[in-house]
């Protein structure tokens, strides 16, 4: 799948079936140890309203294949998912004893 990045700006445009441009805010990137080479990305949509509870979070390994734009690939394998899982839920424990939001490398 084929996404393009605004990275400055915080947020990817990836079309959907039907061409349409969807935005989604990058909720934050990561390097897994564990998974040399692969990059990993976690995104929300835009559109989502912010005062609701919930949330979709939608993970994806992903490639550069230039400077603005990517190679989403979605998550199948169950060891990498369950990895990725393990990222998340650390980073919203990290979050709620915070209270901030923001672009995080781990």
């Amino acid at each position: 799948m084929d996404a393009v990045i605004h990275e400055e700006e915080g947020y990817v445009v990836i079309p959907d079936d039907e061409g349409n441009k969807e935005r989604f805010q990058i909720l934050f990137t990561f390097e897994p140890e564990t998974k040399k080479g692969h990059k990993y990305m976690l995104l929300i949509p835009e559109t989502e309203d912010e005062d609701e509870e919930e949330t979709d979070v939608y993970p994806f390994r992903y490639e550069e294949v230039g400077e603005n734009d990517l190679k989403l690939h979605l998550i199948e394998d169950e060891e990498e998912w369950e990895m990725v899982e393990q990222v998340l839920n650390t980073f919203l424990e990290d979050e709620l004893l915070t209270g901030e939001e923001g672009d995080s490398e781990k």
